[in-house]
């Protein structure tokens, strides 16, 4: 018999002010309940041709969402926790516990109780291959792993496809042995919570939060996971588990930060900015979103709780392809050292001026006094300018959904795409659309199949048998009549051996 922790909660006027209890019951699983509220759908509404178009940008994950949690054991190969004759220690179930426990939390936190997580777990199960059998094939490995460790559980009385997502603790036998957050999956070869959290945000969709390595609108690298303040990036390099705030663009998309907090800059002015960490409308929104380009916006937000950087205000720049990682930039080029010295001291100091005006005609100021107070930020822009810029056109995967189970055989993808400057529905504006089969283990991505299209409906029917059971992207291209394009990506998995039932 296992102990299942249950904590209840409710979101008050304040979305900081939140009480959890803690109750301890018997049961044969472990759950981990949230703070109630909040309400949605884990995709957008899709229907026939004709229908507006949804954004690919808007993935809410609210209300109860339930995760099964799998530890397995290896043929050669112990569990991730401590055990003994095929069972789980009093140890290893603490630990286990203590990690579920910590990414509630923080998952409670970031969504300031909006999202209800359940995990669920199993008990510890045995899949029926050594580390050589699932290494013999790393670019498979993956999905086998994945398929053994759900059957296990299907025959334990746990149906997997009742879950929202699935987590896997196991030995790590898959390429680079990191932990891996694709579509519904994650897989843990360790048992770091940071780990866990993060892997939870890339099966939202979200990439990584990265960090801008140079002049903030010139030459530069780019550091993957640079940004040090965010569970996407490297969260304060995950230890100690203590950044748990996701950006405000992440929010936004998970439903997490309602609309009305983040006002988008289309004329110059003064502008009172609330912290990420605690809304407060009356004190002004938690972000502000200025379109940079075609391409590119800029999102200005404060982090009080990070001392690093609560002097002053931090500037991200991220694409319109939501699967890319968003660019901290560097306010303060006078630092010297590595990236990871540089980001610590990346904000915008009170006084101080990030000047983009002659690629952009926008310049950032932090205009806080130095006394204190809510935070001030004036804008110059160019307001002709702004309503000049293209509205690039909107793409929704409709199939396969966010959150889907891995795809076999003749398959049909299905995307709507529509050009806003011309109107919402399916192929409005819309010159042509190109989908393709990514490889996101090579470097760049090698596109392995494509297609092009040129009126709706957008779909494509294809043999994924031709394919490695393994993870891909589905990229889709959209040319508006205005002349712009937009390129997005979308996850998903195959899986034909199972299907084969082999």
């Amino acid at each position: 018999m296992m102990v299942a922790w249950d904590s209840y909660g409710s979101r008050q006027e304040s979305a900081t002010d939140m009480k959890i209890s803690l109750s301890l019951s018997l049961s044969a699983a472990i759950l981990l309940s949230g703070c109630s509220g909040g309400s949605g759908s884990s995709s957008p509404a899709t229907g026939p041709v004709g229908q507006a178009v949804g954004d690919v940008l808007s993935f809410p994950f609210v209300g109860q969402k339930d995760f099964l949690v799998i530890v397995v054991r290896l043929l050669d190969r112990p569990p991730l926790f401590e055990s003994e004759q095929g069972v789980l220690t009093a140890k290893g179930e603490a630990e286990l516990t203590a990690i579920l426990q910590q990414v509630h939390d923080a998952c409670d936190e970031n969504s300031f109780g909006a999202l209800d997580v359940r995990f669920t777990q199993t008990a510890l199960l045995q899949i029926p291959k050594t580390a050589a059998e699932y290494e013999n094939d790393p670019k498979t490995a993956l999905v086998r792993i994945r398929a053994d460790a759900i059957e296990a559980a299907r025959l334990a009385g746990f149906e997997a496809d009742q879950f929202d997502r699935e987590v896997l603790f196991a030995p790590g036998v898959w390429p680079a042995k990191a932990g891996r957050g694709w579509v519904r999956t994650i897989w843990m070869p360790n048992t770091f919570a940071a780990v866990l959290y993060h892997e939870v945000g890339h099966t939202l969709g979200w990439g990584h939060a990265n960090f801008w390595d140079g002049d903030p609108v010139d030459a530069g690298t780019e550091i993957n996971y640079g940004d040090i303040f965010d569970p996407m990036g490297t969260g304060k390099e995950w230890f100690p588990f203590k950044f748990r705030h996701s950006e405000p663009s992440f929010k936004v998309r998970a439903g997490w930060l309602d609309d009305s907090f983040v006002q988008t800059v289309t004329s110059s002015g003064t502008y009172s900015l609330s912290d990420v960490e605690n809304p407060d409308l009356a004190v002004g929104p938690s972000a502000l979103r200025i379109r940079r380009d075609a391409q590119d916006d800029y999102w200005i937000f404060h982090r009080q709780e990070e001392e690093l950087v609560r002097g002053g205000i931090l500037i991200v720049r991220q694409g319109t392809n939501p699967f890319q990682g968003t660019l901290l930039l560097d306010m303060d080029r006078s630092t010297g050292g590595s990236p990871r010295v540089q980001v610590e001291d990346a904000e915008l100091l009170p006084g101080k001026t990030f000047d983009d005006s002659s690629a952009s005609m926008i310049t950032i100021t932090n205009d806080t006094p130095a006394g204190g107070g809510p935070l001030q930020v004036t804008i110059e822009l160019s307001e002709t300018r702004q309503l000049g810029l293209d509205q690039l056109p909107l793409i929704q995967v409709v199939d396969p959904p966010m959150g889907a189970e891995p795809i076999h055989g003749l398959y049909t993808f299905d995307v709507a795409v529509a050009d806003p400057d011309v109107g919402p529905t399916d192929g409005e504006g819309v010159t042509s659309v190109k989908l393709e089969i990514l490889d996101p283990v090579t470097d760049p991505f090698q596109a392995i199949a494509s297609t092009e299209l040129f009126g709706p409906p957008y779909v494509w029917s294809f043999d994924t048998t031709t394919l490695a059971d393994a993870k891909y992207f589905l990229a889709v291209t959209a040319k508006g009549a205005g002349g712009g394009s937009r390129t997005v990506w979308s996850r998903f998995l195959v899986d034909n051996l199972t299907a084969a039932g082999e």
